[in-house]
């Protein structure tokens, strides 16, 4: 067990992974460089588009210092938590099939999903 994951709450108890919205927090199952193994990694899912895919942000407990990375603490969640305070990197999006969501972690508030779709657009508008 990587101990990175369970430190910043992958490995939490499983929950259903239930709807899939815009500003929950899950773990999902990435693919790995040669795409023959993947690895439990939490993602934010920005937004759920049409068909199967959706668009996800990375989330890293590393302490990232750069003008685009947002923190998140505990007393950002409308439900969940998380066991270490993380970073939302919104200059790190990517598509992938809703399938590989494995379980939802919580959602955000909606103060910090909208900062968070702001940085995004600001991003783009670069």
């Amino acid at each position: 067990m990587n101990l990175h994951f369970k430190r910043i709450g992958c490995y939490q108890k499983k929950i259903k992974r239930g709807k899939i919205c815009k500003g929950r927090r899950c773990c999902s199952s990435l693919s790995i460089l040669d795409l023959t193994t993947s690895e439990r990694r939490p993602a934010l899912i920005v937004t759920v588009l049409t068909g199967y895919d959706v668009i996800l942000a990375q989330i890293t407990s590393k302490n990232i210092r750069d003008n685009y990375s947002i923190a998140i603490h505990d007393s950002d969640f409308k439900t969940g938590n998380i066991k270490a305070d993380s970073n939302v990197r919104p200059n790190r999006l990517f598509t992938a099939d809703k399938n590989i969501i494995l379980y939802k972690i919580g959602s955000l508030n909606n103060n910090k999903v909208d900062t968070i779709i702001n940085r995004i657009v600001e991003i783009i508008k670069q």
